[in-house]
């Protein structure tokens, strides 16, 4: 091993080592014509070790990982962390026969148990090959195709598999999709829209839930409902996450620095809520931004919160004691026992849109509204109608007693750029009840 090589195996690389070792490989390659091979691997069930024994845990297993992949191979080949629990191998002079093969030895090195603090842990991994210039030119490319490789294994059960243009036909659209997505975050290129959510007595915004879009190059605006689960099943919800509380918590503080006191709402998924270290990301990006905690409203699902109840009422605890808001999202859909919610310690709930938007036509869904609001009120919590869409519901939802609403009778949701203006205009539900 060189010592390059040793360096590309420590447990926290820069982020752009893989890309840049690769662009020299592809140069080199390029001068001598001869192949180089891209191996993404992505560790199995690895979120698990980490929710069960801590990140310093984790941190010692991919150590110990990165030295086993070391160990077989060549002093001229890379190892380097992309983030998370996955890594980037670059071989060099390597066809995809080649590269297959360094992929058999590679899974036969984790077959041996890791001790980690004790205790004896196995480890599988994914893996996806994709091979300059067979299937790529460049190191963008290349990543993409070794990443969608590495799905098609991963989906198909398969331990390896070698990047085909069959898995860009319509039906891996989602892996190619994948793909591109998790260079959007790591390229800053995506957006937030964001929706406001008003008093329902005066039309007062009192927050915007920011919303993520994706301008996926040669597609369009993508809805978030064709990235935004597969990015849970992926592991990349923690990194969207992240770019999400950063990006809107700065704009927040623009807005409230300019005179325009709102606050914002982010969702927050299951995976988010399992890891122990939410709390202090949260924390960490509050202080960052300079953001007060009151301005953040941290939305989860009710059938997230019943997940695993233990441990998310731990970490609700905590986000609680930084002041951070607190709301139940979808409340309805999920199967939340009375005692529970009680225990919860959040601020509102609230009500999903499938009930509001039957408010007025439907007899079951309105008798539901009014006892979710009851429950809420009786528990100290506010209560928020979601999907509103004409002045007759929100109307309606106001004499219910329910205290916000949001949905599209209020606004869409909208860039940043056009919230300011937005805000400084009086709202629809006002002038409606004028």
């Amino acid at each position: 091993r060189t010592p390059g090589a040793a360096r590309c195996a420590h447990r926290s690389p820069q982020p752009g080592a893989a890309r840049d070792r690769l662009d020299q490989a592809i140069l080199l390659a390029r001068r001598q014509q001869t192949r180089v091979a891209l191996l993404i691997i992505d560790l199995d069930h690895f979120k698990e070790v980490n929710d069960t024994f801590g990140h310093q845990a984790g941190d010692q297993l991919l150590r110990q990982v990165g030295e086993r992949f070391m160990a077989e191979l060549r002093e001229t080949d890379t190892v380097a962390r992309l983030g998370g629990d996955e890594f980037a191998i670059v071989l060099l002079a390597a066809d995809a026969a080649a590269a297959g093969l360094v992929a058999v030895k590679l899974l036969a090195a984790l077959e041996r148990p890791f001790i980690v603090e004790g205790q004896a842990l196995d480890v599988g991994a994914s893996i996806g090959i994709a091979v300059y210039p067979d299937h790529a030119d460049t190191a963008d490319s290349m990543l993409r195709r070794a990443d969608i490789a590495m799905y098609v294994a991963k989906r198909s059960r398969r331990t390896h598999s070698v990047y085909t243009r069959d898995h860009d036909e319509p039906g891996d659209s989602r892996l190619a999709l994948m793909a591109q997505l998790r260079q959007a975050i790591n390229d800053g290129a995506l957006t937030l829209h964001y929706q406001p959510i008003a008093r329902l007595r005066d039309g007062r915004v009192e927050r915007l839930e920011a919303l993520v879009r994706w301008q996926r190059p040669g597609h369009g605006l993508v809805p978030p409902g064709d990235f935004i689960a597969f990015a849970e099943q992926t592991g990349l919800i923690q990194p969207l996450t992240q770019w999400v509380l950063q990006t809107a918590l700065a704009q927040c503080g623009e807005w409230n620095r300019g005179g325009q006191p709102v606050g914002v709402a982010v969702n927050i998924s299951m995976r988010n809520l399992l890891d122990p270290q939410l709390p202090d990301n949260v924390a960490q990006i509050l202080r960052e931004t300079g953001a007060r905690p009151e301005w953040l409203t941290l939305e989860i699902t009710e059938s997230s919160i019943m997940a695993e109840s233990q441990r998310t009422l731990e970490t609700l605890q905590k986000l609680r004691a930084l002041n951070v808001r607190l709301s139940i999202d979808d409340f309805g859909t999920g199967y939340s026992s009375l005692a529970y919610l009680h225990r919860l310690p959040v601020h509102e709930m609230k009500i999903d849109q499938s009930f509001i938007r039957g408010l007025i036509s439907d007899e079951i869904s309105g008798a539901i509204v009014r006892a979710a609001v009851d429950l809420g009120h009786k528990l100290k919590l506010a209560v928020v109608a979601e999907g509103i869409e004409d002045a007759a519901t929100w109307q309606r939802a106001s004499a219910d007693e329910i205290d916000y609403g949001q949905g599209y009778y209020l606004s869409r949701p909208v860039p940043a750029a056009e919230v300011a203006a937005w805000l400084t205009a009086p709202p629809r539900p006002a002038r409606a009840a004028a």
